[in-house]
């Protein structure tokens, strides 16, 4: 859980030397939340991230 924004840094590619990293900034809106992805990477698959608010 947490109060105000978390920072994830996500890196693909490695195994197919096309080296990737996505910085990902979460942070809380009243109810909901404010995403933003900035980085560069390869596309690999589509899938989803579930936050779990305790």
């Amino acid at each position: 859980r947490f109060e105000e924004s978390l920072n994830i840094i996500v890196e693909q590619g490695h195994e197919i030397e096309k080296d990737g990293r996505v910085m990902v900034n979460v942070t809380k809106n009243n109810e909901s939340y404010d995403i933003e992805i900035t980085g560069n990477a390869v596309y690999v698959k589509e899938f989803d991230v579930y936050l779990e608010d305790k």
